[in-house]
């Protein structure tokens, strides 16, 4: 994986983790959007950000993380993505945490 796009995915992660840390309404939909970003197609993760009326420059520029992501993960490193965010959430919002 080129680092450009690490650190681009790792900001996006940040900044979805952070958002879903000051606002637990948002969680579910963080959590799908995150999953839908990792796993899902191009297509699906469009349509999924047409919910939030995104400008389309804000689409773009998440639809070409996403390209890099899919072009340099294999669908081990995608699932093991998701459950290190996964771990992470029930973590931060687990009874023993707070």
């Amino acid at each position: 994986m080129n680092v450009h796009c690490n650190v681009s995915i790792c900001k996006q992660i940040d900044l979805q983790i952070f958002h879903c840390q000051t606002n637990a309404k948002v969680c579910d939909a963080v959590i799908r959007e995150i999953t839908i970003f990792i796993m899902g197609t191009e297509a699906h993760l469009e349509a999924e950000l047409q919910k939030y009326d995104a400008p389309p420059e804000a689409v773009e520029a998440k639809l070409e993380v996403k390209r890099c992501v899919d072009e340099n993960l294999n669908v081990i490193e995608k699932g093991g993505m998701i459950a290190i965010l996964v771990c992470s959430f029930c973590f931060l919002y687990s009874e023993g945490h707070k």
